[in-house]
């Protein structure tokens, strides 16, 4: 895609990775952790999908929440955002409370 926010998602996962790899580093493509999600996520996707979010601990547990503008051509929200959230595939989305895979960005 050619979305600010999709390049940026893309070249977090796939060519940085890559050129990682290519200078001879260790590179590790397994989600950072998993943490609770914060708040509903209700919109469901017949694929994967990467939410940008913000982390947080509190009570020794790792919280995440999605950005309120996720669409892949707004901007704002990609600095503001420290994780990448693994929506799974499936048509119910993620609810409150539930456990997600997480991707640190900006690494």
């Amino acid at each position: 895609s050619g979305n600010p926010g999709a390049c940026f998602i893309g070249f977090d996962m796939f060519v940085k990775p890559c050129l990682w790899a290519m200078q001879g580093q260790e590179v590790n493509l397994e989600p950072a952790y998993q943490a609770v999600l914060a708040t509903d996520y209700p919109k469901g996707y017949a694929y994967v999908r990467l939410v940008r979010g913000n982390s947080k601990v509190e009570n020794g547990k790792m919280y995440v929440t999605p950005v309120q503008s996720d669409q892949s051509s707004v901007m704002v929200s990609i600095k503001e955002s420290d994780c990448l959230i693994l929506i799974p595939p499936g048509g119910k989305g993620v609810q409150q409370g539930e456990l997600v895979s997480v991707f640190k960005i900006g690494e």
